[in-house]
């Protein structure tokens, strides 16, 4: 299955969560699927962690995420900061989790590629965003001079005349054209809510296998762990979080719920900060600092 066709038809069938469903329970779907990918993630990454406890600057990067995460946990900008900081880490991974640049890429390319995913990100989310100042009209306005930016860029370095070699590179190696363009148009009638895109992001690296499928290097037996541990945990946390709302409706009380989100919140910071250093789907910028 390619990848473009696993991200279209999940944004299409996420994009209309953030319309019919009321915000508790499509924070509830969020939770569900979200620690699973948190936990998950940890486990995968165990080697990456090795390895940066071994060298002295990881190492105190590391412990000052650790300590830091407790803070995001009562901060009052946890949600805000926590929106930007989950778009960024979103246009990361979109741009750098497909490895190096392939043969004939231009590394400026990508990087109008990570700022055009992002800022159509922003505008889609710009109710989560309600505190920047001209949001909506600065994102959409770099968003489409971005994308015909980009978009001549390819067709000219393909040839002017073969528009087929073009529209091929779109689709290989830029679906978030395709992708990000849907997003903007479908959110100019509405605004989505982020967590649309963060459910992407977990169907995305919980699917991974489907489309890449190199990841396991022909090794069945983890593949089939991977698959497993993704049905457990998903299937563990869905119950979980269904049986806290059911108590919470019928309590009428919600404060537990609230606590488990703002724990979700001050995870996810972790979970990316660390990413920044030890995942190879970074910049190379990044992994210099790092």
């Amino acid at each position: 299955m390619s990848r473009i066709t696993i991200l279209l038809t999940c944004l299409v069938c996420l994009a209309p969560l953030s319309w019919v469903l009321p915000l508790k329970y499509l924070t509830a779907l969020t939770l569900a699927a979200g620690f699973p990918h948190v936990i998950l993630g940890l486990k995968y990454s165990r080697r990456g962690l090795e390895r940066a406890w071994r060298s002295p600057r990881p190492r105190l990067a590391l412990l000052v995420f650790m300590g830091l995460t407790p803070v995001t946990f009562a901060a009052e900008w946890n949600v805000e900061i926590l929106v930007i900081y989950f778009g960024i880490h979103h246009a990361i991974s979109e741009v750098y989790s497909r490895g190096p640049s392939v043969s004939g890429e231009s590394r400026i390319n990508r990087g109008i590629y990570w700022l055009l995913i992002f800022a159509g990100y922003l505008f889609a989310s710009r109710d989560d965003l309600s505190f920047i100042p001209n949001l909506p009209v600065l994102s959409l306005a770099i968003f489409g001079i971005l994308l015909a930016l980009l978009i001549y860029r390819i067709f000219d370095s393909t040839g002017n005349s073969d528009n087929f070699s073009g529209l091929k590179c779109i689709i290989e190696r830029y679906p978030w054209i395709f992708a990000a363009s849907l997003l903007v148009a479908i959110s100019c009638y509405s605004p989505l809510s982020w967590q649309v895109f963060i459910l992407y992001h977990f169907t995305y690296w919980g699917l991974l296998p489907l489309f890449r499928t190199s990841v396991f290097r022909g090794d069945t037996e983890r593949e089939q762990i991977f698959w497993k541990d993704n049905l457990l945990w998903t299937s563990g946390f869905t119950l979980t979080i269904v049986a806290v709302c059911l108590i919470c409706r019928h309590e009428r009380d919600w404060r537990v719920f609230s606590a488990i989100v703002l724990l979700f919140h001050s995870l996810t910071y972790f979970h990316i900060s660390i990413s920044f250093l030890i995942s190879g789907a970074n910049p190379s910028w990044i992994k210099r600092l790092v």
